[in-house]
């Protein structure tokens, strides 16, 4: 009988372990906009469970996954979920890469699925607008602002951060350059002149 836990421990820690393995998931090897955006997408499914539509008449209360709100719930947890799988997932990611032939680095798609965020945010916005004209009990619940509000941040930042890392980049070239010709330079007065 302990033989038989023995063995199931085992296959439960191999099973794991492989899991682990194949995710490798390298919190470490994050960059810092890396870092900042895997707690906005904590923090944007957090929203998705906050009230989307709200009524004073009704005694109900709706979430993102509900039918009212065209349950865009959904469609936002498989969008995060992607998210979380792009930033952690480094092996898997290229291999994603290699046999889909689509080029792509991270920031640019995370910087996309986040506008595509806002694009389901303020349909839902728009929509209980729309029924505010059928009934004026009925506001906008905090988790469409919430997810509005994370999601034009993290933009806003990932804009930024590919601005700084862009001249970052031209700046570390153009010193490479610079170098070259300097010792190009010196390569030419160290010759003798017949």
């Amino acid at each position: 009988m302990e033989y038989r836990n023995r063995a199931k421990n085992r296959r439960l820690k191999r099973n794991v372990l492989s899991l682990a393995n194949i995710l490798k998931f390298k919190w470490l090897n994050l960059s810092n906009w890396e870092k900042i955006s895997v707690v906005w997408i904590f923090l944007s499914l957090i929203s998705l469970f906050f009230i989307w539509v709200d009524s004073a008449s009704w005694e109900e209360k709706w979430t993102a996954f509900s039918s009212l709100a065209w349950s865009v719930g959904y469609i936002m947890l498989i969008v995060l979920l992607f998210l979380i799988f792009i930033l952690f997932s480094h092996s898997r990611k290229e291999k994603l890469k290699l046999y889909s032939d689509i080029h792509f680095k991270d920031s640019t798609i995370i910087i996309l699925w986040w506008i595509f965020n806002i694009f389901l945010s303020f349909n839902i916005f728009s929509f209980v607008t729309w029924l505010q004209r059928f009934s004026s009990t009925i506001i906008c619940g905090n988790g469409v602002i919430l997810s509005i509000t994370w999601a034009i941040v993290i933009v806003i930042w990932g804009i930024i951060t590919r601005k700084e890392k862009k001249s970052e980049k031209y700046s570390i070239y153009t010193n490479e350059l610079i170098e070259e010709e300097e010792q190009k330079e010196e390569e030419n007065n160290m010759k003798l002149p017949f």
